[in-house]
C-alpha cells in the first residue's frame, strides 16, 4: 500500500482510497462523484486549511451553492 499524501489529498483532505469509496456510493446513490468532489469535499477541505470554524450555518450554505451549480 502506498504511503504519504496524493494529489487528491491536498485537494480534498480525503485519500485516494477513501475518495474510491467516496465515489463508488455516488454512483449507486445517482450522484456525480466529480460534482461532490470539486463543490463540497474541496470548499469543505479549503475552509479547514484556512483554520476557518465551520458552523452548521456554514455547512448548510456550502451544500445549497453546490446544489444550485446542478440546478
Amino acid at each position: 500500500m502506498a504511503t504519504g499524501i496524493d494529489r487528491t489529498f491536498m485537494h480534498c483532505g480525503i485519500r485516494t482510497q477513501d475518495l474510491e469509496v467516496i465515489n463508488k456510493l455516488c454512483v449507486e446513490k445517482g450522484l456525480d462523484p466529480v460534482w461532490l468532489t470539486d463543490f463540497i469535499l474541496k470548499v469543505f477541505h479549503e475552509q479547514k486549511v484556512s483554520n476557518v470554524e465551520l458552523k452548521d450555518d456554514d455547512v448548510e450554505k456550502i451544500i445549497n451553492k453546490a446544489l444550485n451549480e446542478i440546478k
